[in-house]
């Protein structure tokens, strides 16, 4: 006997196919997430096992890196002037100098050596507008002023009231438009002892010295 399908069940079924959703298409599987890598002693360089190219410093950059240090001078300090200059004849017509010694004529402006002349006893330098001149030597100098230097830093004397008086150091002789000026120079140190010996009477108090 043959089978019949009820028509409320076959609609049904057919409705309840068509209403559901087809499957999604087969998605690619996920991969697994890796783990960052962690730089090492070979992380500069690249697969070949050549360095790894860096990117370069901007311009700017090198130029302030490559910029020289610029040292910073430290403050000069001014020679002390050791020199003490004392006016021994001022306005003469001249003066009589005795230097016992071999002595050198420097021209005090420009430090060049003039002449060295041998001692012979009293020497009288004649004051002229245009020269200074040595009486005795047969010499002169136009030079300004010249310093008369003893070779072996003896002492000089320069007559004063018809007696010769000494002097440490050398002597400057300064043509001036009033007449010739001797002056003595001579360092701190000996005109210290000078003065001191001039100055101070044995008879003073320890406390003076």
């Amino acid at each position: 006997m043959p089978r019949f399908i009820r028509l409320p069940a076959l609609l049904a079924g057919l409705l309840t196919a068509s209403c559901t959703p087809p499957p999604p298409p087969d998605s690619p599987p996920t991969r697994a997430r890796e783990p960052a890598a962690v730089p090492g002693p070979d992380s500069g360089r690249s697969l070949s096992g050549a360095p790894a190219s860096r990117p370069s410093a901007s311009p700017a950059a090198v130029a302030v890196s490559s910029a020289p240090a610029v040292a910073v001078p430290a403050p000069t300090v001014p020679p002390i002037e050791r020199a003490i200059r004392v006016a021994i004849l001022t306005d003469a017509a001249e003066g009589v100098l005795v230097i016992r010694e071999r002595f050198e004529v420097v021209d005090a402006d420009t430090a060049k050596l003039l002449d060295t002349l041998e001692p012979a006893g009293p020497l009288t330098v004649r004051f002229a507008p245009e020269a200074l001149r040595f009486a005795g030597l047969g010499r002169s100098y136009s030079a300004r002023q010249i310093d008369l230097r003893p070779c072996a830093g003896g002492p000089v004397a320069v007559y004063k009231s018809d007696r010769p008086r000494g002097y440490r150091g050398h002597l400057r002789l300064v043509r001036r438009p009033s007449g010739l000026a001797v002056v003595n120079l001579v360092d701190i140190e000996d005109y210290l002892v000078g003065v001191v010996s001039a100055e101070l009477l044995p008879g003073f108090q320890p406390a003076a010295f």
